[in-house]
């Protein structure tokens, strides 16, 4: 479970951007040998733990937090 910063930008091609909007979100990734995969993002922190958790035990894999 992780917390990532997004930025929205207003503006394209070569114009100046008209506004920047940034915000942040929690996520439930998988891991692997070749990367990971976002299965799950919510802008609620405690909708993010509980899910990661449920899954963790239903799936029986370790669960890896980092928005403790």
């Amino acid at each position: 479970m992780f917390k990532q910063r997004y930025k929205t930008v207003m503006g394209f091609g070569f114009h100046a951007p008209f506004g920047e909007d940034k915000f942040e979100m929690y996520s439930i990734k998988f891991f692997n040998k070749e990367g990971n995969q976002t299965i799950f993002k919510s802008f609620n922190k405690a909708e993010v733990l509980t899910l990661g958790k449920d899954l963790s035990n239903m799936l029986n894999v370790e669960l890896y937090n980092t928005l403790i």
